[in-house]
């Protein structure tokens, strides 16, 4: 997002579906990580993703600091969803995107250790015996007696990560309908990640520029302070090298039984052969 807001005339649309600070009404019961079946007629539902995409729904906090006038003056929203991917076979059955969205994929290890160190003190996912009270949440019940087993915050994470993710990566017809960028191709080879997203998204030479000017070595602004690795290798293998071999043996248990199969617990290379005709390099 940081890489993208590069791009002239540009405002960002931070996070609308945050359970707590996002535009999502308390009565809809989306909860934190919301799915919508992609065939799902409600009207309501309807109206309420297009006001989103627009922009023209937004909470103090999806606005994060712009001002009115800036919106009015941008000539197209950047939206950021860490919340939406089981949503994306719904919004594709409901809107067309003059661009192709981009969906960037890093290995749940590093999303869920980046979460657990991030919210030290919150509890940021459903426990193990718990089956949220959110609209369609089988995906809880179907899986709780598993989900029952698990032991540690770092398990009980992965394990949430799969439940709300597993479904989109493993859909081939719409990672075919993306731009899908791997965390691990960004950090290692930025410019060529950059000049690939720039021709998806047809940018003109100008606009390309732009987003090459960036610093990539810089941490995000949501990062905690000294935990990026100046050396973009250190920071691709520093959680694979902090975990032992018995957490890892853990880890890809919860794998195997969510099928997936784009990574593996002991390694943080994607094994892109399992993306099926996903777009990728």
């Amino acid at each position: 997002m940081e890489i993208l807001s590069a791009l002239p005339n540009n405002c960002i649309n931070w996070e609308p579906f945050h359970v707590a600070k996002g535009v999502i009404p308390k009565k809809y019961k989306f909860g934190s990580r919301p799915f919508i079946p992609h065939e799902e007629e409600n009207k309501l539902y309807s109206k309420l993703f297009k006001e989103i995409l627009s922009f023209s729904s937004s909470t103090k906090w999806s606005r994060k600091n712009l001002s009115i006038l800036k919106i009015l003056k941008s000539k197209f929203v950047i939206t950021k969803f860490t919340r939406a991917n089981l949503l994306i076979p719904y919004i594709f059955e409901n809107y067309e995107f003059e661009k192709p969205p981009i969906f960037l994929i890093r290995h749940p290890i590093d999303t869920c250790l980046s979460a657990i160190n991030t919210f030290v003190n919150k509890r940021w996912v459903h426990l193990n015996d718990d089956i949220p009270d959110i609209i369609n949440n089988n995906r809880y019940k179907e899986n709780i007696q598993f989900l029952s087993k698990l032991e540690t915050r770092l398990e009980i994470s992965i394990a949430n990560w799969c439940l709300n993710n597993v479904p989109t990566i493993n859909n081939s017809d719409v990672l075919n309908k993306m731009t899908v960028v791997f965390y691990y191709d960004l950090i290692l080879d930025p410019v060529t990640q950059i000049k690939f997203i720039s021709n998806n998204l047809g940018l003109r030479k100008k606009n390309r520029d732009n987003l090459l000017s960036v610093d990539y070595k810089k941490p995000s602004f949501t990062s905690a302070p000294g935990k990026l690795e100046s050396n973009p290798t250190n920071q691709i293998n520093k959680n694979f090298n902090y975990l032992s071999s018995i957490e890892k043996d853990k880890i890809q248990m919860i794998f195997n039984h969510f099928d997936f199969k784009l990574f593996d617990a002991y390694s943080p290379e994607p094994k892109k052969q399992f993306l099926v005709n996903g777009k990728n390099i």
